[in-house]
């Protein structure tokens, strides 16, 4: 992590999932919180995914210049 960060970062999702909110904590950043682009703050910027069905949900988060990074959610009883 980089404290000084505020690279745009765009979130993706596969699988039964669906992003419904971003954030970095910066309290003047009005940006729309339903957008999958954020720029980090302080190094830092969240995703919030709802599943719409059980399985495997991936969260991609990729940057201009940087190494894109997933996760991988469980949703339900998989």
């Amino acid at each position: 992590m980089v404290p000084t960060a505020q690279d745009l970062i765009t979130f993706t999702v596969e699988g039964p999932g669906s992003i419904v909110a971003t954030d970095n904590g910066d309290a003047t950043d009005q940006t729309v919180f339903a957008w999958p682009q954020r720029k980090a703050f302080n190094g830092l910027a969240l995703a919030i995914v709802r599943p719409v069905q059980n399985g495997y949900i991936a969260v991609h988060a990729t940057a201009t210049g940087l190494k894109p990074a997933e996760t991988r959610i469980v949703a339900g009883d998989e």
